[in-house]
């Protein structure tokens, strides 16, 4: 009896070293670090507001580099036809009937932008306006529109 107490309480005292290592592991740590309720001084950082940051970023567009494209002439039968062989089905070239050709899944949307893509001499659609293509009117659009090189 008395032996399972002994060991009772080394396992206690063993528990409570453990716990004493990690709290001194966390004041080592904690003492290089800056505290997060001191109190800062006014003007020490400037701070900038969230108009200066959107007019910054209009001006320079996110300096994103894209490459100039200008439509080719016969854009729309090779639009047409393009998206005739990935669907696998005729496309009417009517926008309203366009429209109606819907790119819901995502799948979808993969196949036919990248047959565009290649059709159009590596003119993708950036990443930033994806969600933009919504049906093949959206994308007929973005490939008849020219786009100057932004660097």
């Amino acid at each position: 009896m008395f032996q399972a107490k002994q060991e009772l309480l080394n396992l206690v005292l063993f528990q409570a070293q453990q716990e004493l290592l990690k709290l001194k592991n966390i004041e080592k740590l904690d003492a290089g670090c800056r505290n997060d309720s001191v109190n800062l001084r006014p003007g020490l950082y400037k701070v900038t507001s969230l108009e200066s940051q959107m007019v910054s970023l209009s001006t320079k567009g996110f300096l994103r580099a894209y490459r100039a494209y200008t439509p080719p002439v016969d854009v729309r039968p090779r639009f047409l036809a393009v998206c005739s062989r990935v669907l696998d089905q005729p496309v009417a070239e009517d926008k309203s009937r366009l429209s109606a050709v819907r790119l819901d899944g995502l799948d979808l949307k993969f196949r036919v932008l990248s047959a565009l893509c290649e059709e159009f001499g590596g003119h993708a659609v950036h990443s930033s306006r994806l969600h933009e293509i919504q049906n093949l009117a959206d994308a007929l659009l973005f490939y008849e529109v020219s786009s100057l090189a932004q660097i």
